[in-house]
């Protein structure tokens, strides 16, 4: 399994908000919701639509930020924002591991036909 290099055991979030911009553990939040769009999990809780507007606002709000674990974000929305996903099976349980899950490690990319049965099912169409 792939570390950060802090270690992801290492991966603390902060609570605290800076200065009018979302805490870091209330971004990590959004960002791990972003994945479910993506991960094959046995349970999902939260969910936040992958789309270029909503990349674009991640990288904005990195912009206005200095995150304990910013080029860690960066890097992943950078991909994202290239289409490259590939990564988020490691952002979504790197994020989940910090937030001491039990139930619902990401095991694999989504198919297409997954991903888009389950936006149906988060977006009510």
């Amino acid at each position: 399994m792939e570390q950060l290099a802090s270690g992801e055991k290492d991966f603390q979030v902060s609570n605290e908000s800076e200065s009018g911009v979302l805490s870091e553990r209330i971004f990590s939040d959004r960002l791990h919701g972003m994945t479910h769009q993506k991960v094959y999990a046995e349970e999902k809780w939260g969910y936040a639509p992958i789309t270029e507007e909503s990349i674009d606002k991640m990288l904005e709000i990195l912009e206005k930020s200095e995150y304990t674990h910013q080029e860690f974000y960066k890097k992943s929305l950078i991909a994202w924002k290239d289409g490259d996903f590939s990564n988020a099976v490691k952002v979504h349980n790197v994020i989940w591991n910090n937030k001491g899950g039990n139930v619902g490690k990401a095991e694999r990319l989504l198919t297409p036909k997954e991903e888009m049965e389950f936006r149906a099912t988060q977006d009510g169409t």
